[in-house]
């Protein structure tokens, strides 16, 4: 049986995740200019070029000084040259 002090962790642990979850959406809808449910090198290399962004990312421990670097970071699970909000979130959340 959880103690109370695990139980408590475990639903701290879900609300981090559920932000962590939300705050991608929100790049996600922001920098898929296209609209086709991806967001490919240019559409994330423009995005990182935003002060706020970039500012946002690096407080994750994210190096935006190379995006490719870290798109390609990302796209580390199917590596076909574009990011699904699936691929952001697991790919930050590492």
């Amino acid at each position: 049986v959880a103690s109370s002090d695990e139980r408590v962790m475990i639903q701290k642990r879900n609300r981090l995740l559920q932000t962590h979850k939300k705050k991608m959406r929100r790049f996600f809808n922001l920098a898929d200019k296209s609209k086709n449910g991806s967001i490919d090198m240019e559409e994330f290399k423009k995005m990182t070029e935003h002060k706020e962004v970039s500012a946002w990312l690096a407080s994750m421990e994210l190096d935006v000084s190379d995006p490719k670097k870290l798109f390609n970071l990302i796209d580390s699970v199917k590596r076909d040259g574009t990011v699904s909000l699936e691929e952001l979130i697991y790919g930050v959340g590492r």
